[in-house]
């Protein structure tokens, strides 16, 4: 699914940058925005998958024994 997304982000980021220099500025500013929010998904997926990491790292110590 990350993968998938930074593909997305990528590819909608050089699509936009194409349609600024040579079609609208309007609609490549929408796929930068498109872009943007692929990579902020990226990010939050990544962080909640670390606040999961630490949950079970704290279940999981069995140094006490």
């Amino acid at each position: 699914m990350k993968m998938i997304l930074i593909a997305a982000g990528t590819a909608a980021q050089l699509a936009a940058y194409a349609l600024i220099l040579f079609v609208s500025i309007w609609t490549g500013i929408a796929f930068l925005l498109i872009s943007y929010a692929a990579f902020t998904l990226v990010i939050i997926k990544l962080w909640k998958e670390a606040q999961e990491e630490k949950k079970e790292e704290h279940w999981n110590d069995y140094r006490d024994y």
